[in-house]
Formats: C-alpha cells, sequence, structure tokens
C-alpha cells in the first residue's frame, strides 16, 4: 500500500502520484467514467514482461486499455489498410503512441470487467524516442479513445485446472482476463474480420 503522501486526489478519483503522472503524460484531456460489469477491455503487452503460468499480465502497463470500438478500429486497419502487413502489434502501437522501449506490443489480453469501476478516457499524447538511431514519434490515433484504470497492479490467479487471472484496485478484484494469445494467432482471425 502507498504511503500516505505517495496518494493524491485527482478529479476525484484517489491514486499515487506516479499513477498521475503516468496519466497526465500518455493521455490528452483525461475525462472520468465508470465502467459496467461485462465491459470488453483489450490491450497489447509485452510477452517478455508476462508470466502466464503466474498470472501475470505485464504488471507496469496495466493501467492502460482499449475497448471493444478502438480494438475493432485497430483490427479494421490490419485487414483493409495495413500494406506493409506490420500487424496488430503496430496498430495498436501507432493508434495509442506506444514507444519500442515501452513494449514489444506481441501480446493480445482480453479481458472484462467484473464490477463497476471508474476510469479516465480520453485520446493519447504524441509520443517520442530514439529507435535504432532514428527519432520516432507515435502520435495516436485521433479516434482512438484509451482508458486509464488506476492501481492495476496486484494480480490474483486462481489455481487448478481453469487459471484465470484477476486484476485488483484497492483490494477489489475488477478485471478478469479471459484470454491472452500471440499476437501472430490473433493475426489470422484479422484476415476474416470484415
Amino acid at each position: 500500500m502507498p504511503a500516505t503522501s505517495d496518494v493524491v486526489v485527482y478529479q476525484g478519483i484517489s491514486m499515487t502520484k506516479w499513477a498521475k503522472t503516468n496519466l497526465l503524460s500518455g493521455m490528452k484531456s483525461p475525462a472520468v467514467r465508470r465502467l459496467s460489469p461485462g465491459t470488453k477491455l483489450y490491450r497489447v503487452a509485452d510477452k517478455k514482461r508476462m508470466d502466464n503460468e503466474a498470472g501475470r499480465v505485464d504488471p507496469e502497463a496495466a493501467n492502460w486499455w482499449s475497448g471493444q470500438k478502438a480494438f475493432n478500429k485497430m483490427m479494421k486497419y490490419c485487414v483493409e489498410q495495413d500494406s506493409l502487413g506490420r500487424g496488430l502489434g503496430y496498430a495498436a502501437r501507432e493508434a495509442s503512441a506506444v514507444l519500442f522501449q515501452w513494449s514489444d506490443c506481441d501480446m493480445l489480453v482480453e479481458a472484462y470487467v467484473k464490477k463497476n469501476v471508474k476510469i479516465f478516457y480520453g485520446r493519447g499524447n504524441a509520443q517520442s524516442e530514439n529507435f535504432r538511431g532514428t527519432n520516432v514519434t507515435f502520435g495516436g490515433w485521433d479516434d482512438i479513445e484509451q482508458w486509464f484504470i488506476p492501481g492495476m497492479s496486484q494480480r490474483d490467479a486462481l489455481g487448478g485446472d481453469r487459471q484465470h487471472t484477476h486484476l485488483s484496485a484497492k483490494g477489489a478484484s475488477v478485471i478478469q482476463v479471459y484470454r491472452t494469445s500471440s499476437i501472430r494467432s490473433v493475426l489470422a482471425s484479422a484476415r476474416s474480420f470484415r
């Protein structure tokens, strides 16, 4: 649990100072919304930072998600406009302004909301880096809404034959991950998405 001095309130939501900095560096003009149970969540993650056996889902990026509408736009781009064949990982990188240093964007995480949860939503801020000697900027797509869920760092893995990963905020399990898959396996299904 963070020290009291590390907690701030931003737009009526308590979070750590680090989470607020992360939010404001990644999102333009964040606003607050409530997600209801059953809302589907998607994000592209870094396989190296995941550990499916231990139930880890890239905890450093667990705050950042997209909804069904944004995911559909990324899939549609892969099928209709990606003439270079870069795939869903690169579409997510461009759409959500994800730098190479942050993620390989090689795993898709699919989840749903279990309990009402307040989130921040908005458009992504442009992000820049030097990648292999070239300055690269990802501006984020103007029609892609990003979701930031504060406090999503704890993981609860359930044992048995059907292991599920739950992401918790303030001690309450609010998200259930129901599938993680390699982007390569997702791309095969993207070709039939029309």
